[in-house]
C-alpha cells in the first residue's frame, strides 16, 4: 500500500505551531500586548486552530482504525500533542 507521509509531516509541523501558540496564549501572552489589533488577530486565530486539532486527532485515528494504514511517529505525536493540547484546554482558565 502506498502512503504518502506529507499530510502526516504537514499535520505534525502544524500541531507544534498550534501548541507554540497555545502555550503562549495559557501563559497570558497575547493579554499583555497593547495594540488591539494584535489581540485581535491572536482571538481570530483561535477558533480555527481548536477546529484543526479536532480534525488531527479525528483523521489520525480514522487513518488507523477503518484505513488499516500503519502509524508513523509524525501521526503518533500530532495524535499525543492535539489531545494534550484539547485537554489542557478544559483545564486552563
Amino acid at each position: 500500500m502506498v502512503h504518502n507521509h506529507t499530510i502526516e509531516k504537514t499535520s505534525f509541523y502544524f500541531t507544534l505551531f498550534a501548541g507554540a501558540y497555545f502555550i503562549l496564549a495559557f501563559t497570558g501572552f497575547f493579554k499583555n500586548s497593547s495594540s488591539r489589533i494584535i489581540t485581535g488577530l491572536f482571538e481570530l486565530l483561535t477558533i480555527p486552530l481548536i477546529l484543526s486539532l479536532i480534525v488531527i486527532v479525528v483523521f489520525v485515528m480514522y487513518s488507523f482504525l477503518h484505513k488499516g494504514i500503519k502509524l508513523t511517529f509524525y501521526s503518533i505525536a500530532s495524535f499525543l500533542i492535539s489531545c494534550g493540547l484539547i485537554l489542557a484546554m478544559f483545564f486552563v482558565k
